[in-house]
C-alpha cells in the first residue's frame, strides 16, 4: 500500500524542492546586499557569494513568460546600467520626490561600469497597498512583468513579496517586506552579466584579504 503512493510522494517532494530553490534564487540578491553592507566577516561574505553562484545554476527554470512584452531595463535615478564612470560613485545617494524611496546605492565593477542600481525606503502600513500597486503599474508599463514570487505562491517567509520586470539579463526587481506597522521597499535594477562579474571580483578580493589576515595571524601564533 505504501509503495503505491511512492510516485506521488516523490513528485510532491520534487515540487517543494524546486519551489524552495526558485524562491531563494529570486529573493537572494536583496538579502545578499543587506548582509554585504552590514557584515564585516570575510568568511560569511564568501559563503554568500558561493551560494549566489550555486543558486544561479537554477536560473533557467523560470516560469514561461511572453518575451515579446518585455523590454530591457536601462537604469534609474540618473544612472544607466553599463555606463563606465571614472572613479567610485559615492553612495548612498539621497532620493527626493520619488516615494517610497529615500536612498539609493550604485555598484560598479572594477573597470567602472555600473552593474546595479538599488533604491530603498519605507512607508506606513496604510500606504502599503497603494504604493505597491502604483510601483507595479509603472514598472509593468515601462518594462513588462516577468512574474511574481511571494507569500501568495510560496509561504516561506510571511510578509515577503518579490516582483520581476524587464528581460532576464536587464532586470528590475521590486522586493517588499511587510512589518505590519510599516513596510520596507527595495527596487534594484541590474545587468545580470555585469553583476555576476561584480560577485566574482568581490569573492576574489575577500579571499585575498582573508589570506593576508591569516598570514599576519600566523606570524604571532
Amino acid at each position: 500500500m505504501l509503495n503505491s503512493h511512492a510516485p506521488a510522494f516523490q513528485a510532491e517532494a520534487n515540487s517543494i524542492s524546486c519551489a524552495s530553490v526558485e524562491f531563494a534564487r529570486n529573493i537572494f540578491p536583496f538579502h545578499q546586499y543587506l548582509i554585504r553592507c552590514t557584515c564585516k566577516s570575510m568568511k560569511i561574505k564568501t559563503i554568500i557569494l558561493a551560494t549566489a553562484i550555486m543558486i544561479a545554476g537554477c536560473s533557467k527554470k523560470q516560469d514561461a513568460t511572453d518575451a515579446s512584452n518585455l523590454k530591457p531595463v536601462t537604469g534609474a535615478f540618473g544612472y544607466t546600467l553599463g555606463d563606465k564612470v571614472s572613479g567610485k560613485i559615492e553612495t548612498p545617494l539621497t532620493v527626493r520626490d520619488m516615494p517610497p524611496f529615500q536612498t539609493a546605492t550604485i555598484d560598479q565593477i572594477s573597470d567602472g561600469r555600473i552593474c546595479q542600481i538599488m533604491a530603498s525606503g519605507t512607508v506606513g502600513e496604510f500606504d502599503l497597498h497603494d504604493t505597491k500597486n502604483r510601483l507595479i503599474s509603472v514598472l509593468t508599463e515601462k518594462y513588462g512583468s516577468r512574474g511574481k514570487m511571494g507569500k501568495e505562491k510560496y509561504a516561506v517567509e510571511i510578509g515577503d513579496e518579490g516582483y520581476y520586470f524587464g528581460t532576464t539579463n536587464r532586470v528590475a526587481h521590486l522586493w517588499i517586506k511587510d512589518y505590519q506597522t510599516n513596510a520596507f521597499f527595495c527596487l534594484e535594477y541590474y545587468d545580470e552579466e555585469l553583476r555576476a562579474t561584480f560577485f566574482k571580483e568581490h569573492e576574489t578580493k575577500d579571499k585575498l584579504e582573508d589570506d593576508k589576515k591569516k598570514a599576519a595571524l600566523s606570524k604571532g601564533l
